[in-house]
């Protein structure tokens, strides 16, 4: 953002020159020798630094010419970080002219305006695609069709109310009425006879909802490039509502019509089916299909002659009907009972004699506001001590009992059979002998890729609560941490095998949800997994529920443990870092400091845990602007670190760099190169010259070398960062291609545009190559080869590649994304730089109203957003317009930012810029002074820019009539 003066209206054109012309010189602190050299070095043209003088002193001869007087405003706008566009050529063109004229007739111009409009660079997005194929494919767990299925009505209802063009249809029906069944048949036809999609979807909590949708949204191409499951369900919608595609999306047992109205299509291709026990989800959709209470007597007659094999008691097919409601559940567990896959058979009236008698836990004896007869708990019972009757291997009866158990507490979304793993090696092999028997007694179920097993939420009731009864509920608990602690993989994997991860965080929130009893031997283990939860939803950029997640671990821990437990402590830093990483830093502050002073309490205020607090809490300090505040914290964490772990160490190395990253935020420039000069040394010597953190460390240090102007320092290093990157990872590495990016901006910081353009241009190459056209990194290598063009005025190119970049935002991460809007902003900046305001303005003003909404009035990026608008709109001389946005844009940041804060150094120029296109010199005057005492404080009393303001104040002053 920039600083600047104009003449207000009414005051002549030469004196409009001669103070835009004093305020450029300022902001450049060049003398007129310097600019010579300049434009003999870059230009090679020659103009004599006398003649500069002349045109720069505080009474100047007007340049009768534009030819050399341009070269000499182009050198100023490059020293003081201002684009040189061809709309600022004819503007000082235009005020060169008017000035001459008027100083040979005397005549006085009307001011124009000029903008101090910072452009933002966009970072972040992901893939599209259509979906669909040569055939069918499945995402989720489709149930198998079970044996002696029974096509009922409902399911032609199903079949003909999707067949005309409708959306969504819901299936009603109490549990164990077969909802689920007839969905799952309606997906195997499609899969049998269709192409494209079918997902299959557990609805039941907000977590597994949205789980299973980011994972077709996956599949689609369609994910939030940062992984947020929320964003991917609602990507996925809009996918669904935009393409023809006859998709298929079953939402199985939904139980909430709010948490499912956002993620819903409601038109294209896609068909949605909804099971659910809640009417109220019947007005999601047109066409209801009620399951009921099951079979009806002639649909239960014929199920029970297939599946017992018993064809002429049709009495009893009565009685066991009537007795378990027709539910195809119930039936089904006593079909098997009745014709065991192995033992002998039973009669109608042998096994309803054993169901009557069949006791049941003692919590499904409470039948209050039971939804089902009591005698369905009893069926299934039965199928259970059916399924673990001996079978004469002893082995082979531990590992049924065993598999049961599991089902009872694991996730009702179903089980991969890759995770069903005995810890005893003699007894795995006997797992699918069990699931076989658990299979046959209906108590276990495949899905269609014989992948995955589940089982009945009835079931998995039945078994926990006889558990309870038993006091066997610890021996699930163990169990289940059996077969799930081998599987939990390392954090540095938790992105690439997120899918994975996402299936292990389901079955330890089961788990968790169980509400077993915490012994002393299971304690630790169960603590773990539920912190290993909380680690892979964070990492994996799943959010939204790595904060439940973290509240749920906490809550475990100070039950366990205790509140001031060392570990109870640690999970109170995972919710402030899950908070953070949500960018809910007010909420992560608020926990990171109550976490510093309990850690400093218990632990003591030189712990290892107590000074990671400190720096955590200086972190978001950092994120939330707050840097005066981080910056000691930062300085004694270094000291602390330095003194307990050594000056060497890596958590040393780590700290050190977050304090120069600090300082450099603050404009502190000087003080972060010398840390990052030492960081680097040091890395270098620990680590190895090639080792990841050191390239790290070596491009933080070129990049703040950037910063101070010292681009021929900061070359060298991304140069060599670059060549190792080629050497050790190869030239189309995406790492590499990130060094190349960093090489090509450096190259544009000391204007040797032509070689930054082509290393664009052959990034970008790259980038869709490798990643793809859509991918983030390939919008940002777009973005960067726009601004390149844009900054040697070829503005046609740089449009069409900003245009097209916005295009892929709004696809592909939608309208309101902080990307988008950033994209926005750049394509309205280009228009602007352009001459083009009419097609900016609306741009800006848009992307204003939707930072406010979006972010807030007083975010940074909204603060960016309004200073340029208000820029566009001194550039169109609507000043009215711009200056109530620069004056509010000046009193938010002095409310949310450090007192020093660079943000408010140019909120404060750019105000006193408006002021002066206004002519109200005496109203920018205090502004300037202000300024003028942060360059002293930053720069020095003796720096060029420092006197060349100090000596524009003085002219100023002079113009009304001040000393």
């Amino acid at each position: 953002m920039a600083e600047g003066v104009t003449g207000r209206q009414g005051d002549s054109a030469r004196a409009r020159f001669v103070a835009e012309l004093a305020a450029l010189r300022g902001r450049s602190g060049l003398t007129a020798h310097d600019i010579s050299a300049w434009i003999h070095n870059r230009k090679h043209r020659k103009v004599a630094a006398s003649t500069i003088s002349d045109w720069l002193k505080p009474q100047p001869v007007i340049p009768r010419t534009d030819e050399k007087f341009v070269l000499v405003i182009e050198c100023l706008h490059v020293a003081g970080s201002q684009q040189w566009t061809p709309a600022a050529l004819e503007r000082w063109k235009r005020w060169r002219a008017a000035a001459y004229t008027e100083s040979r007739s005397g005549a006085q111009q009307t001011s124009e305006g000029d903008t101090g409009a910072a452009a933002a660079e966009p970072s972040g997005v992901s893939q599209d695609d259509d979906g669909g194929g040569p055939a069918a494919v499945v995402v989720g767990l489709v149930p198998q069709k079970p044996a002696h299925f029974v096509y009922r009505q409902q399911f032609r209802d199903l079949d003909q109310g999707l067949a005309h063009g409708r959306v969504a249809v819901v299936v009603t029906g109490m549990r164990g009425a077969g909802k689920t069944q007839l969905a799952a048949a309606y997906a195997r036809q499609v899969l049998d006879h269709e192409r494209g999609l079918v997902g299959w979807v557990n609805a039941e909590t907000t977590d597994t909802l949205y789980t299973g949708l980011a994972e077709i949204a996956d599949h689609l191409g369609v994910a939030a490039p940062d992984g947020d499951p929320v964003k991917s369900a609602h990507r996925l919608r809009d996918h669904f509502n935009n393409h023809p595609d006859r998709h298929l999306l079953i939402l199985d047992n939904a139980t909430d019509p709010d948490r499912l109205r956002v993620v819903l299509p409601t038109r294209g291709g896609t068909r949605v089916v909804i099971t659910t026990t809640d009417q109220a989800m019947t007005r999601l959709a047109d066409v209801t299909v009620d399951a009921g209470t099951g079979y009806t007597t002639d649909q239960a007659h014929t199920y029970l002659r297939a599946a017992t094999g018993i064809l002429d008691d049709p009495d009893g097919e009565q009685q066991l009907a009537e007795e378990l409601g027709g539910l195809p559940l119930a039936l089904a567990a006593a079909a098997a009972a009745i014709n065991p896959p192995y033992g002998p058979a039973l009669t109608y009236d042998a096994y309803l004699t054993r169901l009557h008698v069949q006791p049941l836990p003692r919590a499904l004896r409470r039948r209050d506001g039971a939804d089902h007869p009591q005698s369905v708990d009893q069926a299934i019972t039965l199928s259970i001590r059916a399924a673990e009757t001996s079978t004469g291997d002893r082995e082979l009866d531990t590992v049924v009992a065993w598999l049961l158990g599991l089902f009872a507490v694991l996730s009702a979304s179903g089980v991969k059979r890759a995770l069903l793993t005995h810890p005893d090696p003699s007894l795995d092999e006997l797992v699918d002998d069990a699931i076989d028997r658990c299979v046959q007694y209906s108590l276990l179920s495949w899905s269609t890729d014989n992948t995955a097993l589940s089982t009945h939420r009835l079931t998995a009731r039945v078994l926990r609560e006889r558990a309870h009864d038993t006091d066997t509920e610890a021996t699930l608990l163990t169990h289940a941490l059996e077969v799930i602690e081998p599987r939990l993989f390392d954090s540095s994997e938790a992105w690439a095998r997120r899918l994975e991860g996402a299936h292990l965080v389901d079955q330890i929130q089961s788990l968790h949800a169980a509400d077993l009893p915490i012994g002393t031997h299971t304690s630790t283990q169960f603590l773990a997994a539920l912190c290993w939860a909380t680690a892979q939803l964070t990492r994996a950029a799943d959010l939204a529920r790595a904060i439940t997640q973290a509240r749920h671990t906490h809550t475990c821990h100070q039950q366990i443990l205790g509140p001031d437990h060392p570990a109870t402590l640690t999970t109170a830093n995972d919710l402030a870092h899950a908070y953070e990483s949500a960018g809910r830093v007010a909420e992560a502050i608020a926990l990171f400091e109550q976490n510093l002073d309990d850690r400093i309490r218990v632990l003591g205020a030189g712990h290892p845990h107590t000074l990671m607090s400190r720096g955590n809490l200086a972190t978001a300090y950092q994120s939330a602007g707050r840097l005066t505040e981080a910056i000691p914290l930062y300085e004694q964490t270094l000291a602390d670190f330095e003194r307990v772990f050594g000056p060497d160490h890596v958590r040393t190395l780590t700290t050190r760099n977050n304090l120069a990253n600090a300082y450099q935020s603050a404009r502190r420039v000087a003080a972060a190169i010398s840390l990052f000069e030492r960081n680097l040394i040091e890395s270098e010597r620990v680590l190895g010259a090639d080792h990841p953190d050191t390239l790290i460390s070596r491009n933080n240090l070129a990049r703040t070398y950037q910063l101070a102007g010292r681009g021929e320092k900061a070359i060298p290093l991304h140069e060599q960062n670059l060549t190792k990157r080629i050497r050790v990872l190869g030239a189309d590495h995406p790492d590499t291609l990130g060094s190349r990016n960093n090489l090509a901006l450096a190259y544009e910081s000391v204007r040797r545009i032509p070689e930054a353009i082509l290393l664009h241009e052959r990034n970008l190459t790259e980038y869709e190559r490798v990643l793809g056209a859509d991918h983030p990194d390939t919008l940002i290598s777009r973005n960067n080869l726009a601004a390149a063009y844009r900054s040697v005025g070829r503005l046609d190119e740089a449009i069409s590649l900003y245009e097209q970049a916005l295009t892929e935002f709004e696809r592909v991460l939608g309208v309101n994304h902080p990307n988008t809007l950033l994209s926005r902003n750049n394509l309205a900046r280009a228009y602007e730089v352009a001459g083009r305001l009419t097609q900016a303005i609306p741009l800006f003003e848009q992307n204003l109203t939707d930072y406010e909404r979006v972010l807030g009035a007083d975010h940074p990026d909204t603060l960016i957003s309004r200073n340029n608008l208000a820029a566009a709109y001194q550039s169109a001389d609507r000043l009215e317009e711009a200056i109530p946005l620069f004056e509010r844009n000046l009193t938010e940041s002095e409310r949310v930012l450090d007192a020093d804060h660079p943000e408010i150094v140019h909120a404060r120029g750019n105000l006193a810029l408006a002021y002066q296109s206004a002519g109200r010199i005496a109203a920018a005057i205090p502004l300037y002074e202000q300024i003028l005492i942060e360059r002293k404080r930053m720069l020095g009393a003796d720096h060029p820019g420092t006197m060349a303001l100090r000596d524009f104040l003085a002219v100023m002053r002079i113009w009304v009539g001040t000393k």
